[in-house]
């Protein structure tokens, strides 16, 4: 996985074929990426709730939904051209059926996760009042230069949400 930009990611399969999933199509994006563009990191993907976090190695469903939905429209147009058979249509088709089986797999709730220099955290805020909070003087955050700048800024534009 690499950002293309803020807003865009690049994934890459294990058989190494690529796209690129806009993320601006799920909702608003909030924040930058860390990674320099086109380098490859770690994302992990978490949602929240009144009920607190929850955590997966997967993206999150309305990411590869909307990535589906992206795809199967240029395969159309493509068919449509004569540069796409039948044949491969049908197995993009057959992988996306098994990427999605595999992406529900099972949650992980209040997780807790070791980050490494470059990892990115992808959230999916449903209600505004429950957003991830940065816990500074917490023992399980040991870097004191981490700058969690953009924690503060996430938490404004939720206030405004709410407001």
């Amino acid at each position: 996985m690499g950002y293309t930009s803020a807003s865009k990611m690049s994934l890459t399969n294990a058989a190494g074929e690529a796209e690129t999933v806009n993320l601006a199509a799920y909702g608003e994006v909030f924040g930058e990426p860390t990674s320099t563009p086109g380098s490859k990191t770690r994302a992990v993907a978490m949602s929240g709730g009144s009920a607190g976090f929850s955590g997966s190695y997967d993206m999150p469903e309305a990411v590869l939904a909307a990535s589906d939905e992206a795809n199967i429209a240029e395969e159309q147009a493509a068919l449509e051209a004569g540069t796409l058979s039948t044949a491969e249509l049908a197995s993009n088709a057959a992988r996306r059926r098994n990427r999605r089986k595999l992406g529900t797999q099972a949650v992980i709730d209040n997780p807790v996760y070791c980050l490494n220099s470059g990892d990115n955290f992808m959230w999916t805020i449903a209600v505004p009042e429950h957003y991830p909070k940065y816990m500074k003087d917490s023992t399980l955050n040991s870097n004191k230069q981490f700058d969690y700048a953009a924690f503060t800024a996430l938490g404004q534009e939720m206030r405004n949400k709410i407001a």
